[in-house]
């Protein structure tokens, strides 16, 4: 059978997405060499010739995934808008990406791809992190938020909420795509009545 030619870089995104569905459907322990080669048709020794080893790998999924949470922060509009954008966003990502939702809340991706990994972790979490802050704090210069409320308090809030749909995501608990929806309105509603004025 013919070998045919596939550019490096081409090659490179493939085994990094293939990296990123062994964590996301699999978890950390089924991470291998071989798995990551088998859901792309090529041999072990192949993934070695684009990455010098696994730990590079695992930060070119990283580097994947942290596009995708990236992305759900670049919303436009009016802070609480922002918020619940993002949080909406959020919430599915983690809710239909079984141990990929845990792994954005947890340390084992740090254990896999050692210090750059956790620059990464780091980077990612400072970044949602901080546009929780700014739209909070908009929202509540601007008399949206219950007097009292204390932004870090609202946003570790948040975070617990997104947290429980990784978990649940992360435990196997099925879902259809309605069944998920509904629950991040239920939650959003929640949080508007807690939080917002």
């Amino acid at each position: 059978m013919p070998r045919h030619y596939v550019p490096t870089e081409t090659r490179r995104q493939q085994i990094a997405e293939a990296a990123l569905a062994v964590l996301a459907e699999e978890g950390v322990g089924r991470l291998t060499a071989r798995t990551i080669a088998k859901r792309i048709g090529v041999t072990d020794g192949t993934l070695f010739r684009h990455f010098e080893d696994k730990q590079e790998i695992v930060l070119a999924a990283m580097g994947l995934l942290e596009a995708a949470l990236l992305a759900d922060l670049e919303v436009q509009g009016a802070p609480i808008e922002r918020l619940e954008q993002m949080f909406r966003r959020r919430a599915s990502f983690v809710g239909t990406h079984s141990s990929v939702g845990h792994l954005i809340f947890s340390e084992q991706l740090v254990h896999l791809a050692g210090e750059p990994g956790r620059d990464k972790v780091v980077g990612w979490r400072r970044a949602t992190t901080g546009f929780m802050f700014t739209a909070l704090q908009e929202a509540q210069a601007g008399g949206s938020i219950k007097a009292g409320l204390k932004i870090p308090i609202l946003a570790q809030v948040i975070q617990g909420v997104l947290l429980t749909f990784a978990l649940q995501a992360n435990l196997g608990v099925a879902e259809s795509e309605e069944q998920l929806s509904s629950r991040i309105d239920a939650s959003w509603a929640t949080l508007q009545t807690l939080i917002f004025s």
